[in-house]
């Protein structure tokens, strides 16, 4: 039997047989379709980068067939990729295949989808600005101590020149003081 048994298995090499009853299990194939979404929590920047665009991709639904047992084993209808790239410091544009543990045993349609996304560097600026005086007493015996203010931001690397102290607006309006905290 054992003989019978190992001629009409290829690929395997057959041992020995422990019983004469053989079980086996045939996974039936099946096609099922996945919405595709991005894993942009896990996308990594480099240190002081950020995306300004939203993530595109182009693949929405993607049909994989394989055993059935497997394409059900998980209950969600949603299939999540994520970008391998570490330390992403420029406008991303790249295919990224579909993937499954033993991948050998599935089909996917598409293979794979285009993702892209802007990345700019932020840095911090500041800026110097005069504080406009409102509703104080024309005859100076009430003044403010300082009449300028440091204004402190984070602006992309590549817009930071075109943002002038004239930008900001600081006013005191010594209407509104609140004498509890004067």
């Amino acid at each position: 039997l054992t003989n019978r048994v190992a001629d009409n298995l290829e690929e395997l090499q057959l041992n020995y047989i422990l019983e004469d009853t053989l079980h086996m299990n045939i996974d039936y194939r099946d096609k099922r379709s996945f919405a595709v979404y991005v894993d942009s929590a896990a996308i990594s920047l480099a240190d002081n980068h950020r995306s300004i665009s939203p993530i595109n991709f182009d693949v929405h639904l993607l049909e994989i067939e394989g055993p059935r047992s497997l394409l059900y084993a998980n209950p969600s209808d949603s299939f999540l990729i994520s970008v391998a790239d570490q330390q992403i410091n420029n406008n991303f544009i790249e295919d990224i295949r579909f993937t499954l543990a033993r991948e050998e045993l599935f089909r996917f349609n598409p293979v794979s989808t285009q993702v892209s996304f802007e990345v700019a560097e932020f840095i911090n600026a500041e800026r110097t600005v005069i504080v406009d005086q409102l509703d104080f007493p024309e005859d100076g015996s009430i003044a403010i101590q300082d009449t300028t203010c440091t204004v402190q931001f984070i602006v992309r690397r590549d817009v930071e020149e075109t943002i002038s102290a004239d930008s900001f607006n600081i006013v005191a309006n010594h209407e509104m003081i609140n004498s509890v905290d004067s």
